[in-house]
């Protein structure tokens, strides 16, 4: 369990900034200083130039989409003038009127009528006479003479219109083939309903109007019906599917109209642009993910006038953010060199700072022990810095601590002996202020005394040894 504190402690010490040396603080310090104004500054700039883009982008794609929703109205319209004035021609009243498929003159014109408008564009694929029972009376295709058409949407909605042409798309079920009906309600002079004008063209010819918008190669424009059916697409895989999953309700009204050749319509899982797109009124765009294409998506829609249908046009957001996303690494790159560079500046100021700061620790340390020698901070103290004016007050302070030193050692040995004065002092007084010490006073004393004694006594004894000796000297000599 230590051994685990131990180790914590030390993992603290290292993750710690309060542990961290002054060049590893500098270096970051220098390094965040130089690459986060330019990091914060790159990022605003880029994020707005990538919503103006974005909007820009948008904005274009609403015009295209207005665009070719315009050259689509103005088709349908051209279109409706034609089947309006079949409708109108008086051979073909005539010959709903008559009700007589015997008159061979009037059946003949008819079908050369309708022959003529069939070659005057090739979008046209057939013109054909529904008399009010569903039955086809006269066709450019001949295999829909006599057969009933009255379970066809495009007849029931023509023959019950109060107004002008209806529109409606079907794919036939056998061939697969997509078409668009023009169908208008064929009147008599009295306002009796006798049958159906219908103009059939083929999908194709009318997708390709949009199939012809190529901005660029990443530009893809879609037809959506009122239900929000893809009726027009240039992928395939995406035909006759919902923008979201449709009601079954829905379902199964479809299914009972088999009016695009299938008895269930997928989904394409795209509940953003159904939401805009469905029923649209007004124009506009939308941001959103196509998990089919695995990729975000922009598009721009506008409905069209004619027809309860929306046109859009989508491009894959990566596409026109490219540009910006290469601009976001250059300057990536550029606030990573800066910082590069930021980094060897602040490694090499680190560098003599902490050069200054070691050789003025080390000054320290041998000032600690006494062994301090002015002349290893003279260098320093010469530049005229912060850290030359710190080693110029380290060398004053260091001057001024020896100074003190020596005076205090003076002061010291002075003290000392003044103690030790004191202290025999105080032992004398203390050893001679004892009845004991008082006594031997007084024998030392008495003693003294006696010895003076003594040694006169024995001086007047060596005084008269010396002149008797004398005496007899002389008395020797005299002898002689």
């Amino acid at each position: 369990m230590p051994q685990k504190i131990t180790e914590f402690s030390n993992y603290i010490r290292r993750i710690s900034p309060f542990y961290w040396s002054i060049s590893a603080k500098l270096l970051i310090v220098i390094f965040l200083a130089a690459t986060i104004p330019m990091s914060l500054t790159a990022y605003n700039n880029l994020k707005l130039g990538l919503e103006n883009l974005v909007q820009s982008e948008s904005d274009k794609l609403e015009v295209i989409a207005v665009s070719n929703a315009n050259r689509l109205d103005q088709f349908i319209l051209d279109n409706r003038l034609i089947i309006n004035q079949v409708s109108r021609n008086a051979d073909i009243v005539k010959f709903l009127t008559v009700n007589s498929i015997l008159s061979e003159e009037l059946f003949s014109k008819v079908e050369k009528g309708l022959e003529i408008i069939l070659r005057s564009s090739s979008d046209y694929d057939a013109v054909f006479i529904i008399d009010k029972d569903g039955i086809c009376r006269v066709s450019t295709d001949p295999t829909c003479i006599g057969q009933n058409q009255s379970f066809y949407d495009y007849f029931k909605k023509a023959i019950q219109s109060e107004a002008g042409a209806s529109i409606s798309f079907l794919v036939e079920a056998a061939s697969g083939r997509p078409g668009l009906f023009f169908a208008h309600p064929i009147r008599s002079d009295r306002g009796e309903t006798l049958g159906v004008a219908v103009l059939k063209i083929q999908g194709p010819d009318v997708w390709k109007v949009i199939n012809s918008i190529r901005v660029d190669s990443h530009v893809q424009a879609f037809l959506v019906d009122e239900r929000g059916v893809v009726i027009a697409h240039p992928n395939n895989s995406f035909l006759y599917r919902s923008l979201n999953k449709l009601p079954s309700d829905t379902q199964k009204e479809l299914k009972a109209k088999n009016s695009y050749g299938r008895d269930k319509i997928g989904s394409l899982n795209l509940p953003e642009l159904a939401e805009v797109m469905v029923g649209a009124r007004q124009i506009g765009h939308v941001s959103y993910y196509s998990p089919i294409e695995k990729t975000h998506q922009i598009a721009g829609f506008a409905p069209l006038e004619t027809q309860s249908w929306v046109l859009g046009v989508n491009k894959p957001k990566a596409i026109f953010e490219a540009p910006m996303r290469a601009m976001i690494w250059q300057n990536g790159l550029f606030v990573l060199i800066v910082g590069g560079f930021a980094v060897i500046a602040s490694l090499l100021l680190s560098n003599q700072l902490i050069k200054s700061i070691r050789a003025l620790i080390k000054a320290g340390k041998a000032l600690q022990r006494g062994e301090f020698k002015p002349e290893s901070l003279v260098k320093i103290a010469r530049s005229q810095d912060d850290l030359g004016r710190l080693a110029g007050v380290f060398l004053k302070m260091a001057e001024e601590i020896n100074n003190r030193e020596q005076y205090l050692k003076s002061q010291v040995q002075n003290l000392r002996v003044e103690i030790d004065e004191t202290k025999k002092e105080r032992q004398i007084s203390e050893i001679t202020g004892t009845e004991y010490f008082k006594d031997l006073q007084k024998k030392a004393l008495r003693l003294k005394n006696r010895v003076n004694a003594e040694a006169q006594t024995e001086e007047e004894y060596f005084q008269k040894l010396h002149k008797k000796a004398e005496d007899q000297k002389t008395r020797f000599v005299a002898n002689l």
